[in-house]
């Protein structure tokens, strides 16, 4: 596999952990308090919005696979 590959792979990962931990924490406001909870979650749609663009190729074919499976039903 090709260096940007890897470097691509490893990007995915490491943003799926933050984006994974991040949600846990602001999910609970008793570890945080009410307004780091608030503020978080809007904070929380940028590394989604990252998280969509890294996998965006991923969630194209899927997509198209399911409706491919809907039409030949």
């Amino acid at each position: 596999m090709s260096d940007w590959k890897q470097n691509l792979q490893k990007t995915r990962y490491v943003m799926d952990v933050l984006l994974i931990v991040s949600f846990m924490i602001i999910s609970a406001p008793q570890s945080t308090g009410i307004p780091l909870h608030e503020w978080g979650s809007l904070l929380f749609v940028v590394p989604f919005a990252i998280h969509l663009l890294l996998h965006w190729r991923w969630i194209v074919n899927l997509t198209k696979k399911i409706s491919a499976k809907g039409v030949a039903s």
